[in-house]
Parts: structure tokens; C-alpha cells; sequence
């Protein structure tokens, strides 16, 4: 039986090739990416093949392999913008179609676990660019292209994911916490990725001075960026975690 890093790998290695042909035929920017040419090369790929892991003549699909395929998906949602401009609209998309296509959508659909923080990170960063191209709008009357406003991905959240991430929360698929243990999931996700030759982390804004103080196993959410003043991704969520618990009057009901 497979272990759960095992399994993960193994999604992850899929992710990754659809990644990688993305990139290849340069779909990989807010002008590129759509639901129509994310479809093209997902249908080519088939990973949807991916709920069906495990199955038996008797058991078709298994829940738990359903809900590994889609938070796996989901933690490319956490990897903050700066380190990683390209994996939150990535992640989207994917996570949009393996939602989608998972085998209980008609009946009993698993829904998306997903941290409040990680959420409310992208909704204002959505919340902003529309702001930006309402202004710019003034300025330019044929502003009515998908991601006219975005020239890169980053903290830039194009109307594409918008319209996905309004349409998940309508078909309630979000499942929000306060707080959510995805280091199993992220930790996967790099690492495959680097062995695939599509990191997810871009070289140039990685610090490889904290790179190499690493240890193997290690649970580490993002290396540390820029300056050694940085705080990682992981420290920032406890922290806020923290503060949302200060705030509620939970410190003893959530310690």
C-alpha cells in the first residue's frame, strides 16, 4: 500500500507535466491563460484519471485519493506571489477542473479545504487589480480582454480566476478554516517540481544561502526571500493564526 508522501509524488508528477506543458507552449501568462486553453491542454493530459487511483472492480474511486488529488491542487493557492508568480494561477485553474471532474460532482462533491488567510490573501489581491482596471478603464475604452490589466501573474489576479473563484464559492465548494496544516502538501509540490525541471520557486528570487541550511525532511512551507529580515510564508500564517485566536477570545479553546 502506498504511503501518503508516496501518493502525493505521484500526483504531483502529473501536476508538474501539465505545468511544464503550459509553459512549453508559453500559456503561461494573464494574456495566455483561459479556461479555453487550460482545457485544451488538461483534456490531452486526461488527469482526471488521477481520482480513480486505487480503484477496484468493486470500488471505483476512493474518497480519501479524491480529496489528496484536490489539496494538493489547492496548495499551489498558498505559495506566496513573490517567490512564486506564476503557481496561484496555476493552481486555480487546476484546482477548477480536478474539482470538476472529481466522480461524486453530481451527488456528494468533496469539497476544497482552504485556510481563511490563504483566501482572503487572494480575494484582496483580486479586489485590488479590479480597482486598477476600473481606473485604467478611462484611460483605454477597449479594455474588455480576460486579463488586459495584468502583465504578470504575481499579486495580479486576472478576471479568469475571478470568474473561477466566484463559481467554486457558488457551487460551495470551499471548505474554510482557520488554520490549515499543508506543509505535506507544499513540501511535495516543490520538491517534485524541482526533479521535474519546473521550479516552482524562480531562481532569482530564492535565497540559496537559506537553501542549503535546509535539512532533509525538514517541514518548510517556502525558503526564505530576499533579505534574511524575511519572514517565510509559514510564520506568517501562525502568526495571523495567532492574532485571529487574540482577537475571537480562543487563546485557551484553540491552544
Amino acid at each position: 500500500m502506498q504511503s501518503l508522501e508516496q501518493r502525493l509524488a505521484l500526483i504531483a508528477a502529473d501536476y508538474a507535466a501539465l505545468y511544464r506543458e503550459l509553459a512549453r507552449l508559453h500559456l503561461l501568462t494573464p494574456h495566455e491563460l483561459n479556461i479555453h486553453s487550460f482545457q485544451t491542454v488538461f483534456d490531452r493530459l486526461h488527469l482526471e484519471y488521477l481520482h480513480y487511483a486505487g480503484s477496484t472492480a468493486t470500488q471505483p474511486f476512493h474518497r480519501d485519493v479524491i480529496e489528496n488529488v484536490l489539496q494538493l491542487a489547492a496548495a499551489y493557492l498558498s505559495l506566496p506571489t513573490e517567490a512564486s508568480p506564476n503557481s496561484r494561477a496555476f493552481g486555480m485553474y487546476l484546482l477548477f477542473f480536478m474539482y470538476a471532474t472529481q466522480p461524486t460532482i453530481d451527488t456528494t462533491p468533496i469539497k476544497v479545504r482552504i485556510s481563511l488567510g490563504t483566501l482572503q490573501n487572494y480575494v484582496a489581491d483580486a479586489t485590488a487589480t479590479s480597482s486598477s482596471s476600473s481606473s485604467s478603464s478611462y484611460n483605454n475604452n477597449n479594455n474588455n480582454s480576460n486579463n488586459s490589466v495584468c502583465e504578470h501573474f504575481g499579486s495580479c489576479v486576472t478576471a479568469g480566476e475571478r470568474q473561477l473563484m466566484l463559481t467554486l464559492h457558488q457551487t460551495g465548494a470551499w471548505h474554510i478554516v482557520p488554520f490549515d496544516d499543508i506543509a505535506p502538501y507544499v513540501r511535495t509540490l516543490l520538491e517534485v517540481h524541482e526533479a521535474e525541471g519546473v521550479p516552482l520557486i524562480t531562481k532569482s528570487r530564492s535565497n540559496p544561502k537559506e537553501k542549503n541550511k535546509q535539512r532533509k525532511g525538514q517541514l518548510v512551507l517556502l525558503e526564505s526571500v530576499g533579505t534574511s529580515n524575511d519572514k517565510t510564508a509559514l510564520s506568517q500564517q501562525l502568526e495571523a493564526y495567532e492574532a485571529m485566536k487574540r482577537r475571537l477570545g480562543l487563546d485557551k479553546e484553540l491552544a
